[in-house]
């Protein structure tokens, strides 16, 4: 299996967290739409992406 941009970029992200505490990651897929949430709980900070595919929902992550 082929790994994307995207999902390498991911990847990065969750070893980071791994020196930081309380991180939410939340992926949802609704009737084909993907919904992407990162969040450092605690901090009124994250970024969120929506999409018709995961690379497409994480090119779109905004933060709040």
């Amino acid at each position: 299996m082929d790994v994307t941009e995207q999902e390498r970029q991911l990847i990065e992200i969750i070893r980071e967290w791994d020196k930081k505490a309380n991180c939410e990651l939340q992926i949802e897929t609704v009737d084909g739409i993907w919904d992407i949430a990162l969040k450092e709980l605690g901090k009124d900070r994250g970024a969120r992406g929506t999409g018709a595919s995961f690379n497409t929902a994480w090119d779109n992550m905004i933060r709040d």
